[in-house]
């Protein structure tokens, strides 16, 4: 118990009892608002993730290069075939460069002058192809 000013005060669990005279107090919750603001604030993260993931669209490999699409000078880097995907790096490409590692979701906004490399489990390039 403690003296403050005139007044006593203990503390039980999650709750502050505060003492004025012999018949007047106030109960003042200590935890209830902290625990209010938690939970709220978990369920809007979890609320955030589960949005975020459920507009992305996704696609196959397979569907991607069935596409034929052209632009990104694709049929030049054949020869690259085999290769580590970090052999790329030193070559000036027309756009963006999407390196695509087994099992790996694509996202579905396809662009005709990006270079997609699907590679294996060691990183060596198995086809290019553009989107």
């Amino acid at each position: 118990m403690l003296a403050l000013g005139g007044a006593e005060q203990f503390r039980s669990k999650d709750t502050v009892f505060v003492y004025l005279d012999a018949s007047v107090f106030v109960k003042k919750p200590v935890l209830a608002y902290a625990r209010i603001c938690m939970i709220f604030s978990c369920c809007m993260v979890l609320l955030g993730c589960a949005a975020t993931r459920s507009n992305v669209s996704t696609m196959s490999v397979d569907w991607l290069v069935r596409q034929e699409i052209s632009g990104c000078n694709a049929t030049a880097m054949q020869g690259f075939r085999g290769q580590h995907f970090t052999v790329l790096a030193d070559i000036a490409l027309s756009g963006q460069l999407r390196v695509l590692r087994p099992g790996q979701d694509l996202t579905s906004d396809v662009t005709n002058r990006r270079l997609n490399v699907q590679v294996d489990n060691d990183g060596r390039m198995l086809r290019l192809f553009c989107g």
